[in-house]
């Protein structure tokens, strides 16, 4: 059932919106809105499996199962009652996300639960509940709180870019959450971004990933990328008696030097380098082969807090040593 709007006053459905029954069953609903005079939803045989939607009941408790039901996301309220209720001894009711909610009127909070059971029976081994305290009342265990939220895990934290060119610009990756059953957190209300100062030149950064809202429990996270030096190429290679001079385009802006890669190679197998400062933009190579072919490549380097961070490697050139 995906962007469906049912509402159920009374009649032949006894006031449920949907009811699934029979061994066989399997209910999916995806989205919409389910409002109903009892339960919008009564699940007592088959399986169930919620990914998100509004479930209202204005007489009963908004969602009921007692069999397999699995809870991905979605409202569940009840103006008189619990949103939910796990019926029976069952331990096949996986909360992974989702809020739940009692009337205002209601002294009852917003999960109803089998007598003395556990919430954490119940709850997604990958997800964070922010009320687990309960009650007992009309023999039923019921969480203390009249809303409850339980939430998916965040999984994985990617940036936009974790490997920048230097250009003299401040860098600023995106930066996506995304929980345990694929959804993305919203920046502003599940977390929130420190990034490091001085972004704008070569050397090793990180974002820093404060949660807030129901996450505001789990530890921060940092997530790291990387400034390197901007390349250079070689501009003129001069060949001579067992022996290449490399002339590279000089580049001195947020650079330590450059690094020269040589091999009589084209796949550059048993390479060799050699670095220069960038106070000087030549290389002589000695002690090469006479009319041996060498393939040359060069690129920047830049020593930032005791580590070395090199651009890409330039187009390779080629000659014949004399």
């Amino acid at each position: 059932i995906t962007n469906s709007d049912v509402n159920v006053y009374s009649g032949a459905t006894k006031g449920i919106a949907i009811k699934s029954e029979g061994d066989r069953s399997n209910l999916i609903i995806n989205s919409g809105k389910f409002n109903a005079y009892k339960s919008a939803v009564y699940v007592s045989e088959g399986k169930a499996t919620i990914n998100g939607g509004l479930f209202e009941s204005n007489n009963n408790h908004a969602f009921r199962t007692s069999t397999n039901a699995v809870i991905n996301g979605g409202i569940f309220k009840s103006n008189c009652m619990a949103g939910v209720q796990i019926m029976g001894a069952s331990t096949n009711v996986v909360l992974n996300e989702g809020t739940f909610m009692a009337g205002s009127s209601s002294d009852i909070g917003g999960l109803a639960l089998p007598l003395g059971s556990d919430i954490s029976t119940y709850v997604g081994k990958t997800s964070i509940i922010d009320n687990d305290f309960t009650v007992s009342k009309n023999g039923l265990s019921y969480t203390e709180s009249k809303e409850v939220n339980i939430s998916s895990l965040p999984k994985t934290k990617k940036l936009s870019t974790t490997t920048y060119t230097y250009n003299g610009y401040v860098r600023e990756p995106n930066v996506t959450v995304t929980n345990n059953l694929g959804k993305k957190l919203v920046k502003g209300t599940d977390y929130k971004l420190i990034y490091q100062s001085g972004r704008k030149y070569v050397g090793k950064y990180y974002v820093q990933i404060i949660y807030l809202g129901k996450y505001k429990t789990l530890k921060s996270e940092k997530l790291y990328f990387t400034i390197n030096p901007k390349g250079t190429y070689i501009s003129n290679l001069s060949r001579g008696k067992k022996r290449l001079t490399v002339k590279v385009s000089k580049r001195t802006s947020q650079t330590t030097g450059y690094q020269i890669m040589y091999s009589s190679s084209k796949k550059f197998s048993g390479y060799k380098t050699v670095k220069m400062t960038n106070k000087t933009t030549s290389k002589t190579i000695k002690g090469l082969k006479s009319g041996k072919r060498y393939y040359v490549k060069v690129r920047t380097y830049k020593v930032s807090n005791g580590k070395t961070y090199y651009s890409s490697w330039s187009k390779v050139k080629s000659a014949v040593v004399k």
